[in-house]
């Protein structure tokens, strides 16, 4: 009995297995910076599964004949039991009801899809770490001193148990983004009016609460300072975080337009951090020199650009041998004609050869402009970024709320506004799915006709996985869930289960078609039959994933609920559906023969 058990379910057990591990192929194969997280998920999964199967038939057969206890009883004790009494009963009375169970479970299913596309789309959660990050970012043109001013300030009010009794410690980068300090995280790029702070809270705090105080303290305090205190974010874009980006060739219309998608942005109750990747524009000094007069005074254009670098950057003069070490020493103006309201036009410049220095007003023309204080380019295009977050909608209801403004923004030729964020990877990843899902599909159907050689057969199980949308909507919506990446993960895992189960199913009712029993009776009997093993099976996976869901961090959560709610009302699928599609399909072709 045990050899012959091992023998009769190796191929089914191969089957079902080999497509879970399909199924979750595309997500080995994708490119995209979500599939770094989930690629090392398929490759356990299917070392898993095959694993798995190869001891089923191996080890197992050979422990139970060592160990399990024959018991002389009655082979039909198990099926007279009220338990197995009721099932039956309800089985026998759908499968003289078919069309209605069908209509029902369809309708079902319609709810379904219609309260799952209503449900707040969320890419990747937010980390629920005992820490927050503040990208600060001071005005335009601003140096390091000023930076490192404002960063003790801060650090001191943040260190102050009084005013944040919940914060451990804090560390402030300035001029600089820090190291990687989680994979996800992309850190400010190094700039002289940059500053980066990583917060560490107590265990228990409300670290919302904490970043709400952080933010009004640096709007009432440092109001011309710019500071977005967030939690940190699971996947390589920022959870929640509306993107806009503007890309076209000219700084003013590029400038204008994201002046209006920000004004947008802000219109929208509860929005924050409204910004842009371009800041305001800087003074600058424009020195055109008189070549003609400069010859006269004896000087060059090299001569007028040393000098300038002289006074305001400095200029190696000379080494200084100390202990061994060459020390350089650097000769620059002094911190008045540094300042920003110094005028350059009387900066001394000293020719090359013998001479004296003459004033630069002398040999050239001092006009005061702007320029940008930074130029941001995406594929060698000019491109201005415009973000926001609201901490009461998601990054899709943002983008929704604002279709209809930025529908009507008007563009020049060659401009194009792009969706950027954690929606442009949801995109990517979906499109890496879509990509490679028709191979998996196209495998897994070579694989159900390899098994089942009848179309028939493999409908049946093709048209059962879609009902498990059923118990996921109602499980994201009892709780409150946004859906998300992992989620659609879930699905999968959840879409393989049902296929599992059908299969087993399926060649149940083959070995009781074989033993001799009428079709109808064949459907029944091997329905009450994997009653047990189904319900036992989905029972001890909904009981492995609480822990999962409860205590595994919100990466997993959404991945858990949707598991969980899919096998709670699966079991209806597969016990109620799978027979009830047979007992119709069969059917069909006994009644054409007669």
């Amino acid at each position: 009995a045990c050899i012959d058990a091992g023998r009769t379910l190796a191929t089914p057990l191969l089957t079902s297995s080999l497509v879970i591990v399909l199924a979750f192929s595309p997500f080995f194969f994708g490119q995209t910076s979500t599939n770094e997280y989930l690629r090392s998920l398929a490759t356990v999964l299917g070392v898993t599964l095959l694993g798995s199967w190869l001891l089923s038939i191996t080890v197992t057969p050979l422990l139970c004949m060592y160990f399990a206890k024959v018991h002389v009883t009655k082979t039909s004790d198990a099926a007279e039991s009220r338990f197995y009494r009721g099932y039956r009963r309800a089985i026998e009375r759908v499968l003289q009801h078919k069309v209605l169970f069908i209509g029902a479970m369809t309708a079902m299913l319609a709810v379904a899809v219609t309260v799952l596309v209503s449900i707040p789309y969320d890419f990747l959660p937010k980390s629920d770490r005992l820490q927050f990050q503040m990208p600060v970012t001071l005005q335009a043109g601003s140096d390091a001193r000023q930076t490192l001013r404002t960063v003790s300030e801060l650090s001191r009010w943040l260190g102050d148990r009084r005013a944040n009794p919940e914060v451990v410690d804090s560390i402030g980068y300035v001029a600089d983004g820090g190291p990687r300090i989680v994979l996800g995280l992309n850190p400010p790029l190094p700039a002289a009016n940059q500053a980066y702070f990583t917060v560490s809270v107590r265990p228990g705090s409300d670290i919302d609460a904490v970043i709400a105080r952080v933010r009004s303290h640096v709007r009432s305090h440092f109001p011309a300072l710019l500071a977005e205190p967030k939690r940190f974010s699971l996947g390589a874009t920022e959870a929640g975080m509306a993107v806009y980006r503007v890309v076209g060739p000219d700084e003013a219309v590029l400038r204008s337009s994201a002046a209006a998608i920000a004004r947008a942005l802000r219109a929208v109750p509860g929005t924050v951090d409204v910004q842009d990747d371009w800041q305001a524009r800087i003074p600058r000094y424009v020195v055109q020199v008189d070549q003609l007069k400069a010859r006269r005074a004896g000087v060059s254009s090299e001569d007028v650009a040393q000098a300038l670098q002289g006074r305001y950057s400095g200029v190696d003069a000379t080494l200084i041998r100390d202990d061994g070490t060459d020390v350089p020493v650097v000769v620059r103006g002094s911190t008045q004609e540094r300042a920003a309201n110094g005028n350059p036009a009387d900066t001394l410049v000293y020719p090359q050869a013998a001479g004296a220095p003459v004033p630069l007003a002398a040999v050239a023309t001092v006009l005061r402009d702007s320029e940008p204080s930074a130029i941001q380019r995406r594929n060698l295009s000019r491109a201005i970024t415009v973000t926001a977050r609201n901490p009461q909608l998601t990054a899709t209801e943002i983008v929704e709320r604002l279709s209809a403004p930025i529908a009507a923004l008007k563009l020049p030729p060659g401009y194009r506004v792009e969706i950027g964020g954690e929606l442009e990877d949801s995109a990517e990843a979906n499109q890496a799915l879509l990509h490679y899902m028709p191979h998996a599909l196209g495998a897994i159907l070579l694989l159900f006709v390899w098994q089942f050689n009848s179309f028939r057969k493999l409908f049946i199980v093709l048209s059962a996985v879609p009902f498990v949308l059923i118990g996921a909507a109602l499980a994201l919506v009892m709780t409150g869930y946004p859906f998300g990446f992992m989620a659609t993960f879930g699905l999968l895992a959840l879409a393989g289960i049902i296929v599992n189960n059908a299969v087993l199913l399926l060649e149940r009712i083959e070995a009781e078609l074989a033993d001799g029993l009428p079709r109808r009776e064949a459907v029944v009997a091997a329905a009450v039959k994997r009653l047990r093993p189904i319900v036992m099976t989905k029972l001890t996976c909904i009981v492995g994933l609480v822990p999962l869901m409860l205590f595994a961090g919100p990466l997993w959560t959404g991945m858990a609920i949707t598991v969980i709610g899919g096998l709670a009302l699966g079991t209806l699928v597969t016990l109620g559906l799978i027979p009830i599609l047979y007992d119709l399909l069969f059917g069909l072709r006994l009644r054409r023969s007669a």
